[in-house]
């Protein structure tokens, strides 16, 4: 008895290449034909090879991360599989029907509404009329974008694309889908239920493919990953074990000095994206450790100190500063608020300077650190004057096999038997 379609893998990988031809080009203005008739120079052809001789079997039902650095050939895979671009060598062979979300904007018509490019998509992915009709107010509540769903989707933001897009995709139910960092875009919320929605979308045995640097959220949703280096396949196991093995070797990357020059490895504080009203803006943030070095790593209990300098645009009656430390999965850990220790800038214009030491409760991770300028009060609290969101990543070290747990909370204990 042949083997059905079910019992197949859904994806199959044998010595497949990828290979990117840059040919000869050739002078388009009659300047360039000058210039190459004077030289007697041509750029050179070139190639690039992103995939080398991948082997891979992916079960129906499986959930899959694909990590590595940028360059590794992440993307590559996800668009071979997708059918987006062809392989240059061995074969490729999937079973089932195949829906992307590589880009915000693929499939969308920018003038139409999120109404017109649902049925767009839809029609795009297969469905009938009759079938969109049906998932239409279930695609709509998803995405919640009820009160913009006329709108044309040239003015969406990312993150309204990302709702839209995702809904649509989940309802469509394809056979295997394929996310490259589309998560990331949503907000806190919205990537909350589209994490219960892959775990719905798993139980009913279908293929997921997720590539993400956000190496929590792969921990998540996948039970086992690729990791791919320089477009070879790396290492295919277990999720633990495989993102253990790739922690370990990131963190050799950055070095295991303790103290780093932190102005190295971040971008300037005015490259970063900023919201606030600008009154006053932070213009330089350090994070050092309990000697003052710049420093990006940490052991787990050690204080960490925090230098944010600002200056205002005009005499303000308060000025307080928040920290915030987050996980890579944006979930805030730990909040700090100035005015619990009464440091406050009050009736001040100029510059100024917040130095805090933080009794750090967090465990063994990767983290990022927001600030926030703003006024005291708590019916002032969202007035913020100058606020950079998740800009600032450290590192915790320690021994991180005894708990998953993020933060370590110290308590007082009693205990009294029946007899007393």
């Amino acid at each position: 008895m042949s083997a059905t379609t079910e019992q197949l893998p859904a994806i199959e990988l044998r010595d497949v290449c990828k290979t990117f031809h840059h040919s000869i080009r050739y002078s388009r203005s009659l300047k360039e034909l000058f210039v190459q008739s004077v030289t007697f120079k041509l750029p050179p052809a070139s190639d690039t090879t992103a995939l080398h001789n991948l082997n891979l079997t992916v079960q129906s039902g499986e959930a899959i991360g694909v990590i590595g650095s940028n360059g590794s050939g992440k993307t590559t895979l996800l668009n071979l599989i997708a059918g987006v671009t062809p392989v240059t060598s061995g074969e490729l062979i999937t079973r089932g029907r195949i829906t992307t979300l590589t880009d915000l904007k693929s499939g969308f018509h920018p003038d139409l509404s999120g109404m017109e490019n649902i049925f767009l998509c839809c029609s795009l992915f297969g469905e009938s009329r009759r079938k969109v009709f049906e998932i239409l107010d279930d695609i709509q509540e998803m995405a919640g974008l009820q009160d913009f769903i006329y709108t044309p989707v040239k003015y969406y933001s990312s993150g309204m694309l990302v709702r839209l897009t995702f809904s649509i995709a989940f309802y469509v139910n394809p056979d295997i889908l394929l996310l490259d960092e589309i998560l990331v875009c949503g907000d806190q919320y919205f990537q909350q239920v589209a994490r219960q929605c892959i775990r719905r979308y798993k139980k009913r045995g279908k293929t997921f493919f997720f590539v993400s640097h956000f190496l929590d959220q792969v921990e998540s949703l996948c039970e086992r990953v690729i990791w791919l280096e320089r477009g070879r396949l790396k290492m295919d196991g277990p999720t633990a074990q495989v993102i253990a093995a790739y922690r370990g070797t990131q963190t050799g990357k950055l070095g295991e000095q303790r103290s780093v020059a932190y102005s190295e490895e971040r971008a300037g504080i005015a490259e970063h994206i900023r919201l606030g009203t600008s009154e006053a803006q932070m213009v330089n943030v350090r994070i050092a450790n309990a000697s003052g070095d710049d420093c990006l790593y940490f052991q787990e209990g050690e204080p960490i100190s925090v230098e944010v300098e600002f200056e205002t645009k005009r005499r303000l009656d308060d000025i307080e500063l928040t920290v915030v430390a987050g996980s890579d999965h944006d979930m805030s850990v730990a909040v700090y608020f100035s005015h619990e220790d009464d440091l406050i800038f009050r009736d001040f214009h100029g510059k100024g300077c917040f130095r805090v030491t933080l009794d750090s409760p967090l465990r063994a991770g990767n983290y990022f650190m927001s600030f926030a300028l703003g006024p005291s009060g708590e019916e002032r609290f969202f007035d913020f004057y100058d606020v950079v969101v998740r800009s600032y990543r450290f590192w915790v070290r320690g021994d991180d096999s005894r708990n998953p747990a993020l933060l370590e909370l110290p308590c007082a204990m009693e205990w009294k038997n029946g007899d007393s």
